[in-house]
């Protein structure tokens, strides 16, 4: 790891906030086939998710939606649906693309600004157990709806972290 002002190298890629390292952190804790990313107002978050994944394993991807593909940064590990992502068209999509063994992550981030509960409980039926939804500012309607996941945050995790809890055998 190197520390150059504002900057931390880990594992050849450069991270830039707190975010960054923490979403860093998930991706080796989890190993996700699929990161669902939504919500993001401009690319970087995405192609910032692929380099981490790609380093961990060059078969983990991201999948994320967008109203327009044309002129998007390519990745071998990045997959653009185009569409309004409360379609059916773009949820069988998705759907497609993962196994029944595949580990799915989604993080919902603060560009949800339509229909963030509406988003929230169409996505979050995706995540597998054990990994992470990850969400911005939409969580207090949201948490205390959906007791399938286990809140895990800290006062460090800018955003509000809930985990898909394995499931218990008795």
């Amino acid at each position: 790891m190197q520390v150059n002002e504002a900057t931390i190298g880990y594992n050849g890629v450069k991270t830039k906030s707190p975010w960054d390292w923490l979403i860093t952190d998930v991706f080796l804790e989890t190993k996700p086939k699929w990161v669902i990313q939504i919500g993001t107002k401009d690319k970087y978050a995405v192609l910032f998710s692929a380099s981490i994944l790609k380093k961990i394993d060059r078969d983990l991807s991201v999948i994320t939606v967008v109203k327009d593909a044309k002129n998007l940064p390519q990745k071998s590990n990045v997959r653009y649906i185009e569409g309004n992502l409360l379609d059916s068209s773009v949820l069988d999509s998705i759907n497609k693309m993962i196994h029944p063994r595949d580990k799915v992550m989604v993080i919902l981030e603060d560009g949800l600004r339509q229909h963030p509960i509406v988003e929230i409980q169409t996505y979050a039926p995706l995540v597998t157990e054990g990994c992470y939804l990850i969400l911005g500012e939409e969580v207090a309607a949201f948490a205390g709806k959906h007791m399938e996941f286990e809140p895990d945050w800290t006062p460090t995790k800018p955003q509000v972290y809930l985990r898909k809890p394995f499931s218990r055998a008795f």
